[in-house]
């Protein structure tokens, strides 16, 4: 009877899927030993690591060896540190599979060699599947007012910064309780919308919003925010409230790698006559990372 294999040789087996799976230690040898509590890989799998400090080397595509169920090693790995509690791990098992017949099938070599050597190469099949970029993963926070009957409750408010600059307002994804934030690679490409309604309570200009994007390695609060080029909008004054729907696209640069990613609402100042504002009711962010297939 025939069998079926993934094109990197290996008998399908059950995997975790895209669970992230927290990285609570690596060690400074050769090969690297990770400790990850409850990971539920298989000897073999294709595990990537993201996001660890300390022992850099640690992150990238590997071939584990499992170990326990708690811990496995990254084959032909060598560390440069002893890392802690930073990063996580995803199987990257599911691939593509191919059935190779047997002795006496009705099928011969020659005749399934081409179709077999093209199908074991995964780029064109994820091409036919996502595109050229996948979404990676995405996140989704909201808060609701309670208070519609009455108005919108004001969540925050203030007076325009007294400068020529963009100011970071507020962290909107921030979660010291996360030990598993999302990180970036190279390339990738984050889409962020934020939604809220907004109004001018003194002034007779025009306020400019914005999102920002910082990044940090490991889990410590973000700095300041720089602005994302392309995202401000400006909102004048003389309006009750306005709803306001801001959004804005950046691709990771080759330094913001393995780094934990925080998106800000950013205002700009006002050196000359300063307005006063309050954000209320309803907010909404939605954050979609993509990667690329290749």
């Amino acid at each position: 009877m025939s069998t079926t294999f993934n094109p990197d040789g290996t008998v399908p087996s059950s995997v975790e899927g895209w669970t992230k799976v927290a990285v609570a230690s690596s060690t400074n040898s050769s090969p690297i030993i990770i400790t990850a509590t409850g990971h539920g890989f298989n000897n073999g799998d294709t595990v990537g690591i993201e996001g660890h400090t300390v022992n850099t080397a640690a992150n990238g595509l590997w071939v584990i060896t499992y170990l326990s169920t708690n811990a496995f090693s990254l084959n032909g790995s060598t560390g440069n540190g002893t890392g802690t509690t930073t990063g996580y791990a995803l199987d990257y098992s599911v691939l593509p599979q191919l059935t190779l017949p047997s002795d006496g099938d009705l099928v011969n070599a020659s005749a399934i060699n081409t179709p077999i050597e093209g199908s074991s190469d995964t780029i064109p099949w994820m091409y036919k599947r996502v595109g050229r970029y996948a979404v990676y993963d995405q996140v989704l926070l909201g808060t609701q007012d309670s208070n519609w009957t009455t108005g919108p409750t004001t969540w925050l408010s203030g007076t325009q910064p007294a400068n020529s600059s963009w100011n970071d307002l507020q962290s909107l994804t921030f979660d010291p309780a996360d030990l598993t934030p999302l990180v970036v690679q190279r390339g990738d490409i984050l889409v962020a919308t934020f939604t809220t309604t907004f109004k001018v309570t003194a002034g007779v200009s025009q306020i400019p919003l914005g999102l920002g994007i910082v990044f940090t390695s490991g889990l410590g609060s973000p700095g300041t925010a720089t602005i994302i080029t392309g995202s401000a909008i400006a909102v004048p004054s003389g309006l009750a409230q306005v709803p306001i729907s801001i959004t804005a696209f950046y691709i990771a640069q080759a330094s913001d790698a393995n780094k934990r990613w925080d998106i800000s609402l950013m205002m700009h100042g006002n050196a000359g006559s300063p307005d006063t504002y309050a954000f209320c009711g309803d907010r909404q962010l939605v954050v979609q990372q993509y990667r690329s297939n290749v």
